[in-house]
């Protein structure tokens, strides 16, 4: 028997990372267990390969394929994926895993729905099941499986890392960061946290022999020597003892690994943790998520034992301290605008976190500012109706999964009664910005992979430029469109005309640095005229570039570089009081410019045989 394991693209790979220890988990067991050979196909991968065959995955001797949807984000690629799997194999048995179908079975089970089996939870022995039913001839087994969480990742068999051979000689090309895992589980309950909906909350990891062994078969597998490897465990290390004797033998290990870099809690480390970890090599993530106090409450941040949101805050800045002497790198994540955030908690917030990164003696860390997203299957997903009713929450695309934009639906939400969603991310740029500044100018880990996290620095940093708030402008704008306001129009909006004005100035001094300095009138006219009302809507973010940029689909038609316009009027010496004819219009922006240098006395006439743009004009 012949068993496909599918996976739609992994959430991470976009940041370089390459592993699925998901998959290859699962091929291993059901290798093990069951009479079935198991092939695992990720089509992100496929696409670096010198020869993609996108085709293999309707090859007629899989009787039975799995596809992972890894979260929420992969929820419509999952789903139509498995429509078009099954129009080619009507017979095979069609099972999906993952944390969506953990948190949302339901999406997967309607009448329409290509899947035979959801799993909720670890799949390895709902698999296991299934192919042994599948194999028997059989059809018993009810569609939705699990939870069934295995307690001892000892009797795991060892992971076969031979089942990603297609793709382990492009593994450096899809990223130089390698992914595993040697621990499941998190015992804790974050009101915006996935993790319970995979239904064990227990932790439980391999024996600290075993996961040294793991480590080593990987190593063997794809060499990790020079490699940063990302140790994905929703909680690395919780129990003290297995933590204090994995890091020695992780410190003795001789991979020639970078860094290694994992997630872990405050709240559960002290000083001599830190070393350790410091001597094993690592760098450690740590869900921070506010620095105020009354947002970590309602976080359920903070509170491990028995300590309080306030000595969690604390124990963070003596990591920190720590860390900067020991030059031992660390990340911690913050969430703007989680459900009861107010206008003053957010406040707070900034205000602690300025004071952190300025006064922490020497900063070896970065802070990573993410907006809050509605996940199925946390405990705010689970309790919606008592923030409503609490803070005056309001989710506006509940199942946000559904649609287009998910980036921008997911986090498409009023945390209070008194912050709003547009008031929200203003007020988050305004104080979080300064703050990935600071990081930018402080930051001074030297040690091994130092570029590695000098480049998560300045993606923070880059987070604020002004294009990103202009993508999530553009997407509130047509949102609220489809939702019934028909004024919305984001070239109309006065915070992205004042983002595009901003951005004007830099490319209006970089043009004259590559062809001179331009007659100030022309310069003024230049940086005036909003250009972004001459694109189509969803071209906004490119208005303040030096590039022409489509008008239609086609792409005949275009508005012009700014250089362009500026060449050719200095050349025209247009002085006001001319009178100028221009053949070919466009949307009017060149023409609008030329208005500006005649001024009242002078005179623009413009022709545009293309109905459609001159419609626009």
């Amino acid at each position: 028997m012949n068993v496909l394991l599918l996976s739609t693209g992994y959430s991470f790979v976009a940041d370089g990372n390459f592993g699925l220890p998901h998959l290859v988990s699962l091929a291993s067991y059901a290798e093990a267990n069951t009479d079935c050979a198991v092939h695992i196909v990720d089509l992100d991968y496929e696409r670096h390969l010198p020869q993609p065959n996108l085709a293999q995955i309707y090859d007629a001797s899989f009787d039975v394929i799995g596809i992972s949807c890894y979260s929420s984000f992969e929820y419509l690629k999952a789903f139509y994926l498995a429509v078009e799997l099954r129009k080619h194999r009507p017979d095979a048995r069609m099972v999906v895993g993952g944390y969506h179908p953990s948190a949302c079975p339901e999406d997967f089970t309607g009448p329409d729905s290509p899947f035979d089996h959801v799993v909720i939870g670890e799949g390895e022995r709902p698999l296991e099941r299934i192919i042994d039913e599948v194999q028997r001839g059989a059809r018993a087994l009810p569609r939705v499986l699990g939870p069934e969480g295995v307690a001892d990742l000892d009797s795991l068999p060892p992971m076969d890392w031979s089942k990603l051979s297609r793709y382990l000689g492009i593994s450096r090309k899809v990223g130089n960061q390698v992914t595993m895992s040697l621990s499941r589980g998190c015992p804790f309950r974050c009101a915006f946290c996935m993790e319970a909906a995979k239904g064990s909350r227990s932790w439980r990891a391999f024996s600290p022999a075993r996961a040294e062994e793991e480590l080593r078969r990987l190593d063997a597998a794809l060499p990790l020597a020079g490699r940063t490897l990302f140790l994905t465990d929703p909680l690395f290390g919780l129990k003290p003892a297995w933590r204090g004797e994995m890091l020695e033998r992780m410190g003795r290990l001789d991979l020639g690994v970078r860094k290694f870099w994992a997630l872990s809690r405050a709240d559960v480390l002290n000083d001599d943790d830190l070393r350790a970890f410091n001597d094993a090599n690592f760098g450690l993530g740590f869900g921070l998520e506010s620095g105020d106090v009354g947002m970590l409450e309602i976080i359920h941040k903070g509170g491990s034992g028995g300590g309080s949101p306030a000595d969690y805050l604390e124990r963070f800045e003596r990591l920190a301290a720590v860390a900067g002497e020991l030059d031992f790198p660390w990340g911690a994540n913050v969430i703007v605008g989680h459900p009861g955030e107010t206008e003053e908690s957010l406040v707070r917030s900034a205000q602690w976190l300025a004071a952190l990164v300025e006064n922490t003696p020497r900063l070896t860390g970065f802070i990573s500012i993410d907006p809050y997203r509605y996940y199925p299957g946390s405990p705010i997903h689970q309790n919606i109706e008592e923030y409503e009713r609490r803070y005056g929450t309001v989710v506006y695309r509940k199942r946000w999964w559904n649609y287009s934009e998910p980036a921008f639906t997911a986090t498409w939400l009023d945390p209070s009664r008194s912050l709003d969603y547009r008031t929200c991310a203003q007020r988050s740029r305004a104080l979080f910005a300064p703050i990935a500044e600071t990081v930018g100018k402080r930051f001074s880990y030297g040690g091994a992979a130092a570029d590695y996290f000098r480049r998560s620095v300045d993606s923070q940093r880059r987070l604020f430029h002004p294009v990103q708030r202009l993508h999530q402008l553009r997407d509130h704008a047509l949102w609220r469109r489809l939702c019934g306001d028909p004024t919305a129009d984001v070239r109309q909006d006065t915070e992205a005309a004042s983002l595009l004005a901003e951005l004007r100035v830099g490319t209006v001094s970089r043009i004259e640095r590559a062809f001179g300095p331009l007659a100030e009138p022309l310069r003024a006219a230049l940086l005036a005229e909003p250009r972004e009302r001459y694109l189509p809507e969803e071209q906004v973010h490119r208005a303040a570039r030096d590039e022409a940029i489509p008008l239609s689909d086609s792409g005949k038609s275009t508005i012009s570089a700014m250089h362009a316009y500026a060449l050719n009027y200095s050349l025209l010496d247009l002085q006001p009081g001319d009178w100028l004819l221009e053949l070919g219009t466009g949307t009017g922006y060149g023409a609008a410019l030329a208005a500006r240098l005649v001024g009242d006395d002078g005179f623009v006439r413009t022709v545009e045989i293309d109905e459609a743009l001159r419609a626009i004009a």
